[in-house]
C-alpha cells in the first residue's frame, strides 16, 4: 500500500485518503533558518498589497497538499525578479504559518460518494477584475468533460457564488438594460444555465471557499474556509 510519494505522506483507510507534507515544511524551515520561529495563525495580513520574487519554496505545497497558502505564495511569485525587504518579511510569515501549521493534512473522505464523483465549484463575485480567472467556467466544464471521459457521469454541476445579482442575471435570459454593457463573452455562463451544465446557487460570503484563494481574511473565516477545503490536523511526526 501506497505510504509516500514525492516527498506526501499518503494515508489510506477505507475511502478516506489523507495527505500531509509535514516533513517538507520542516525542511523548508531549516533551509531559511526558521526552525525556531514563532508561529502565526494565518499566512497573510489583510490590507498588505505587495508591490511589483526566488520567494518561492512553498508552490510545491500549495500544488499537492496546502491549498490554503495558495494566495499568499501567488502574490510572492509575482515579484520573482525584483523583490525588497518587504517580500522577505511576507515570506518569512508564511513560513511561520507553516510552522504552526505544519501537521496539517488535506483528507479526501468518499465515503459517502462510493462509485461517485461529484465535482462542485465556489466562484469569487469579483472573479472578473482578474484576467487568470475569468475563464473558471470553461476550465471547470474541462476538468467534467475530463472526468466523464474516466468513467465518472457529472450531471448539472453546482456552482457557488456569493453575488445574488450575479446569479439572477445569470438565470434570466431575458434582456438586461443595465447590463447590456457586459461583454457577450462573459454571457457564457448564461450559456450553459439554460443548457443545464451548470447550476448557480448562493454561498453566504462567509461561507464562500474561494475567497481563502484570493484575498487575506481574517483569522476565524480562514480556519472555517481551510476546514471546509478538507484541511484538518493530522498526527505529528
Amino acid at each position: 500500500q501506497l505510504k509516500s510519494i514525492l516527498g506526501i505522506q499518503v494515508d489510506v483507510k477505507g475511502h478516506v485518503v489523507t495527505m500531509s507534507q509535514q516533513g517538507y515544511v520542516e525542511v523548508l524551515l531549516d533551509k531559511f533558518n526558521m526552525v525556531d520561529c514563532n508561529p502565526v495563525s494565518t499566512p497573510e495580513v489583510i490590507g498588505q498589497v505587495l508591490k511589483p520574487s526566488k520567494l518561492n519554496p512553498s508552490q510545491y505545497l500549495v500544488t499537492c497538499t496546502r491549498p490554503d497558502i495558495a494566495n499568499a505564495v501567488r502574490n510572492l511569485s509575482k515579484h520573482l525578479s525584483c523583490y525588497d525587504e518587504s517580500h522577505w518579511k511576507q515570506a518569512k510569515r508564511v513560513l511561520r504559518y507553516l510552522k504552526g501549521t505544519k501537521s496539517l493534512c488535506l483528507k479526501i473522505d468518499c465515503t459517502n460518494q462510493v462509485g461517485a464523483f461529484q465535482v462542485e465549484a465556489y466562484c469569487d463575485a469579483a472573479f472578473a477584475n482578474s484576467e487568470d480567472r475569468r475563464s473558471i467556467i470553461k476550465e471547470l466544464l474541462w476538468y467534467i468533460e475530463l472526468l466523464e471521459e474516466l468513467g465518472y457521469p457529472q450531471g448539472s454541476i453546482a456552482v457557488h457564488c456569493d453575488n445574488q445579482s450575479a446569479i439572477a442575471i445569470a438565470k434570466n435570459p431575458g434582456h438586461h438594460e443595465r447590463t447590456k454593457h457586459i461583454s457577450t463573452k462573459y454571457h457564457f455562463v448564461r450559456d450553459q444555465v439554460d443548457k443545464g451544465r451548470i447550476q448557480l446557487r448562493y454561498c453566504p460570503t462567509k461561507l464562500m471557499i474561494a475567497d481563502i484563494l484570493t484575498k487575506a481574511i481574517p483569522r476565524v473565516q480562514f480556519e472555517i474556509l481551510r476546514s471546509k477545503m478538507g484541511l484538518a490536523d493530522g498526527p505529528t511526526n
